[in-house]
Formats: C-alpha cells, sequence, structure tokens
C-alpha cells in the first residue's frame, strides 16, 4: 500500500498502526505514513511512539523525521507533555530533523524529570549543532545521572566549542569511567591545541583505564606519550590533574601545563 502515490492510502496505514496486532505490520505502516510525508500521519505517529514493541516507537520516529518540519509543533508539544517514551522519541526525531529552532525548548528538556529524555536531549542538541546549546551541556556535565554526563560530554566534543575544554578535563575525574572515556573521544574530536594537551596530560591518569584510552588518542594525533617520570615530596601521585586542583582559572591553568611539560624534558 505505502508504493501507491494515493493519498487515500495514509487512513489505511494509519488503521494498520493503531490496530495491528502484528508488530512488524505496525512498523511497516509507519514507514510508509513516513514516506507519504503526509501531515494526517504526525499525530498517529507520535501516538505509536509509545507502542510497546520498541522497534514499532523506533520507526515511528524515523517516519516523524522524514516528515521533517511539518511535525516540528507536534513533536514540542509531545517533548513536553508526553509520557516518557512519547517524550524520547520526540526527542529523537527533533533530532534526526535538525533545526536550529528547536534548540532552545531541547535546552529546556536537559532538565526533564527522566534521565534517559535528558540524555536523548544532550544528544539532540550535540547533533543539532548549534553553538547555543554549549552552557546548558556544560551544566549537564554535573547531572546525576552518568548516562547524561556521558552524552553531554559527546555531544560537547562534536560542538567543538574552545569554552568546553576545561569542563571536559574535570570530567577525566568522573566516577564512572564510561563518562571519563566520553570525554577524551569529545577532546579528542575537538583537536584544538588546548584539548590535546589534556590528552596528552591524560595519559598519566591515576586510572589506567582512562591513561590508556587517552594514549590510544594521542597515538591518533600522532603526538608523543608522555613518559612517567618519578619525583618526590608525592608530586607524582597527582600527576596530570596538578593544574586542575590548583585553580579553575584559565591562566594559571596555562601556567601549570607548562610546569609538567618542564618536568617531562627535565
Amino acid at each position: 500500500l505505502w508504493s501507491i502515490e494515493d493519498p487515500r492510502v495514509v487512513e489505511h496505514l494509519i488503521s494498520s498502526l493503531y490496530h495491528d496486532t502484528e508488530p512488524k505490520l505496525r512498523r511497516l505502516a509507519a514507514c510508509g505514513l513516513g514516506l507519504s510525508q503526509s501531515s494526517e500521519a504526525i499525530n498517529p505517529l507520535i501516538e505509536a511512539l509509545a507502542d510497546v514493541d520498541d522497534r514499532v516507537r523506533w520507526d515511528a520516529a524515523v517516519a516523524l523525521a522524514k516528515i521533517g518540519s511539518p511535525a516540528i509543533h507536534a513533536l514540542v508539544i509531545a517533548m513536553q507533555y508526553g509520557g516518557e517514551l512519547v517524550r524520547v522519541g520526540a526527542v529523537n526525531a527533533l533530532a534526526w530533523i535538525r533545526d536550529w529552532r528547536t534548540v532552545r525548548t531541547l535546552t529546556t528538556v536537559l532538565r526533564d524529570k527522566d534521565a534517559g529524555v535528558r540524555a536523548r536531549a544532550a544528544f539532540a542538541l550535540g547533533w543539532i549543532g548549534s553553538t547555543q546549546a554549549v552552557e546548558p551541556l556544560l551544566q549537564a556535565l554535573q547531572d546525576g545521572d552518568a548516562e547524561v554526563r556521558g552524552q553531554a560530554a559527546a555531544a560537547l566534543g562534536w560542538l567543538r566549542d574552545e569554552r568546553a575544554v576545561l569542563h571536559l578535563s574535570a570530567v577525566l575525574d568522573d566516577p564512572s569511567t564510561w563518562v571519563a572515556y566520553a570525554a577524551l573521544d569529545a577532546l579528542s574530536t575537538m583537536g584544538t591545541s588546548d584539548a590535546l594537551d589534556v590528552l596528552q596530560s591524560a595519559c598519566l591518569h591515576a586510572n589506567e583505564r582512562v591513561a590508556e584510552r587517552a594514549q590510544q588518542a594521542v597515538k591518533q594525533h600522532g603526538l608523543h606519550i608522555p613518559a612517567k617520570k618519578a619525583h618526590s615530596g608525592g608530586a607524582e601521585k597527582s600527576g596530570h590533574l596538578l593544574w586542575l586542583e590548583t585553580s579553575a582559572e584559565f591562566p594559571q591553568q596555562r601556567r601549570c601545563q607548562i610546569v609538567l611539560r618542564s618536568e617531562e624534558l627535565s
């Protein structure tokens, strides 16, 4: 049916999406409605974001993304007032539509009560690519949920904004190693001079897994891995994090990085 270019087909696909007991057929109905790009399909597809089958939910979100701009208004409402599954699906669809006009609303979703919704909002903001999202994403690095923190770190890497470097360097000490990995990957994606400085310093991180991941990233950029030196007075215990513990201010950070480099050369 959905290969037939006839508007009358839409109502039959909607009926199948609502009533068919076989998930695969509901998935095909969602795909067909997305290809139809009919405005009549928007609300049924949004309702399908709460389907009991996760594959149907996914295909409904993809279909809404194919409809594109005409679906944005309804998706924003669903993102704010729908149930948890609907909110997640709406955020995914908005991410794939990639319309900068949705950025401000998506930043408010970073405060959603559900961690899964907040994580998808962080993904969406990074994927859309607007620098308006930098400050809200920096705040999301302090979220109580590890998935949200990790996705916020990844999104900041995609945005490649220099303001994120110092914040991402602090995330290397996150209780979750996976969040630290996300911060390392973000710094590597940014690839700026300051980001690469932090990556090199992270090669000496106290967490061996973080240090190993940093070394892999440094090699990919063709940089040298700093050698570990024996120091007296317990300086080695703080390692590359010495400058982070000193001050959060950028000038002092730079001075401490210079000290670390001079130690490597000695």
